[in-house]
């Protein structure tokens, strides 16, 4: 028997579009090809959100399971791909029939056997058993488990799992994405393994149907967690995983899938992994062949910040998708700084100059070097570069804002963020409706995080394609474009610090302008650093970090060198203390900005938007912190 995985390209809600791709699959395979694997929600796409509350939609996708079945009688093939059951059995308390995530199977025109039937679950269906709800993920809002369905008909999960067994006798185990990841999910104290569950029936296979979102160090984890499953299984069997391409939306985030589909032996050797990152790819393999020793486990070749580059320019790419527009146009605000001329190149990079537009808005902080800068980078990307001085506007709407402000308060206030509304909600808006573009919002994730930017001024626009990257990252990303993607000083080397985030004579520190001499107010690095403590998996607190620096192992825990720390003064425990509440208070006081963001594509463990439930309240700090701060302070 001779079986094929397709790492398809899933384009979410587009059902007609993903249903065509599939026969078209299943129409190359045929004659080539026994059985064909297609990955999890393959006809419709996952992050949907309420639409998979509506039942003519719903309905629509389970109508489109009769064209699989014909292509698989007419082409003599077995298919597997990922969608949804209606089990009408039940509902919900709403009143809505029960929907379940799953498996499908037909073979030749017939629903897929198991080797022991079920009751409750019809033939070819196998409902997915591990939903997963962390995250931006929130599968229980709208999916039933193969653990809610035992509870219902009051029998063991272990009952309603067995293997498919083909007509030619081959007896293969079906899973769902999380099902594979279940330390988490346990009962008597035990993980919840519906692998082993599947191999103590008599599977001879695993295959796993996934729509799982990239994130940074995943790919290595799965290939950890198939070796641990297989090394505690006996007979260990071969594992056969198959992930989709593209990128979906929740509303706040957007997530990519960068397939990374495998094949593992018994062993959890590597017989094959997918080259072809965020592209559709098919493997074509003989049944024996998944029980020859293979070769060791590799790791593909790319840096992180190498990774996170792909999935930035994928996650633009969605706009295609939201917008059926296949040549947008896309108009930059181009500062000078670093943070837009790293946007430039990544927009440059995912629709090619001839859909990049910029615009440069001096006003009377703008340095000549930064505009300078603006020049050099359209120059070298060889897009066209508008010039429009805010300063006689920003004059009006300053003397404007003085008399109204005059007459109703008796007083006059600063203008600084006057500026960025101009920018932004005046002349980069405006120029993107009589253009027909889309317009960028070029946060990086430490301003975003510190709310040091103006809504409705440089917080604006229909995507934020850095606001995942700290500013640590965004000189990271910028150097990787100069040296590996253009191969020349394209993004300023002014605009590049040294180790310890000190400029050159002739560099151009991170600043908005918007006064004179002005310098942004964070400890690059070190801020940075911190940022990523309270926001990794454990989230950190202003107590642990306390205790770290009580401890002497804050550059250690945070993983930055000692001289950094020294750099910017916090060795010293006022500084610190000072310092630490001022960045505590900045974050928790921004909220109220970031859930007002434009979509940020994820690129980190931990990202704002949908992947971070904040709610807007007053933070107060512990107990334990005055303790801590009192004996620090000592």
């Amino acid at each position: 028997m001779r079986l094929a995985l397709v790492q398809m390209e899933v384009k979410a809600g587009h059902l007609e579009q993903n249903l065509s791709t599939i026969l078209n699959h299943l129409q190359f395979l045929s004659g080539k090809v026994d059985l064909v694997l297609f990955p999890e929600l393959c006809l419709s796409g996952y992050f949907l959100g309420d639409r998979w509350t509506q039942d003519s939609f719903v309905e629509e996708i389970e109508l489109l399971h009769e064209e699989i079945r014909l292509a698989s009688e007419k082409w003599g093939l077995a298919v597997i791909f990922g969608s949804i059951w209606i089990d009408r059995s039940g509902v919900n308390q709403d009143g809505r029939v029960r929907l379940f995530n799953a498996a499908i199977g037909f073979e030749k025109g017939k629903s897929m056997q198991r080797l022991q039937e079920i009751q409750g679950v019809p033939r070819g269906i196998q409902p997915k058993t591990l939903l997963p709800n962390y995250r931006f993920f929130d599968d229980k809002r709208y999916f039933s488990s193969l653990l809610d369905l035992a509870l219902d008909l009051s029998v063991e999960v272990s009952t309603l799992i067995s293997p498919w067994i083909l007509q030619s006798g081959e007896k293969i185990g079906i899973q769902l994405c999380e099902d594979l990841w279940c330390e988490d999910y346990r009962k008597d104290r035990k993980p919840i393994n519906t692998a082993t569950l599947l191999i103590e029936k008599g599977a001879q296979v695993i295959f796993n149907l996934s729509a799982s979102p990239w994130t940074y160090g995943k790919n290595e984890a799965r290939h950890r967690r198939i070796e641990s499953l297989q090394k505690n299984t006996s007979p260990s069997v071969p594992f056969l995983y198959v992930n989709r391409v593209g990128a979906e939306n929740c509303g706040d985030n957007i997530m990519t899938y960068d397939g990374a589909s495998a094949v593992y032996d018994a062993d959890s050797g590597l017989i094959w992994e997918s080259r072809q990152r965020y592209h559709q790819e098919i493997w074509i393999g003989a049944w024996e062949e998944l029980f020859k020793p293979a070769q060791p486990k590799y790791v593909l070749p790319l840096s992180k910040i190498d990774e996170k580059f792909q999935a930035i320019v994928r996650g633009l790419r969605h706009l295609v998708e939201i917008t059926g527009n296949l040549n947008p146009k896309v108009l930059i605000g181009l500062s000078g700084g670093v943070d837009s001329a790293v946007v430039a190149c990544l927009i440059e990079q995912a629709f090619g100059k001839e859909s990049l537009e910029a615009v440069t808005m001096p006003g009377r902080f703008t340095s000549e070097k930064t505009l300078d800068n603006a020049r050099q980078l359209s120059r070298e990307l060889q897009i066209p570069l508008l010039e429009v001085s805010i300063v006689e506007i920003e004059k009006a709407a300053r003397q404007a804002l003085d008399q109204a402000i005059g007459e109703w308060r008796g007083e006059t206030l600063p203008h600084e963020n006057e500026q960025a509304r101009i920018r932004g909600s005046i002349l980069l808006s405006g120029l993107a409706a009589r253009r027909g573009a889309f317009y960028t919002c070029n946060g990086n994730k430490l301003e975003t995080a510190l709310g040091y930017a103006t809504l409705y001024g440089d917080v604006n626009g229909a995507i934020a394609p850095i606001a995942d990257l700290t500013k640590v990252e965004v000189m990271e990303m910028a150097r990787f474009l100069n040296e590996e993607i253009y191969r020349k000083e394209l993004i300023p080397q002014n605009l590049l610090p040294d180790s310890l985030w000190q400029f050159s004579e002739q560099g151009v520190a991170p600043s908005a302008e918007l006064r004179e001499k002005q310098i942004d107010p964070m400890k690059f690095g070190y801020h940075d650093a911190l940022l990523e403590a309270y926001l990794d998996f454990r989230k950190g607190s202003p107590e642990r970090i306390l205790e770290w620096f009580q401890q002497g192992v804050l550059a250690e825990k945070l993983k930055i060198s000692p001289a950094l720390i020294k750099r910017w003064g916090v060795d010293d425990p006022k500084t610190f203390v000072e310092d630490l509440e001022w960045f505590t208070n900045a974050f928790y006081r921004s909220v109220f900005k970031r859930i007002q963001a434009p979509p940020i594509i994820i690129t980190s463990r931990t990202a704002f938007g949908y992947d971070l439930r904040e709610s807007m309240g007053v933070f107060r700090y512990s107990r334990t912190y005055f303790e801590l701060k009192k004996t620090i302070l000592g």
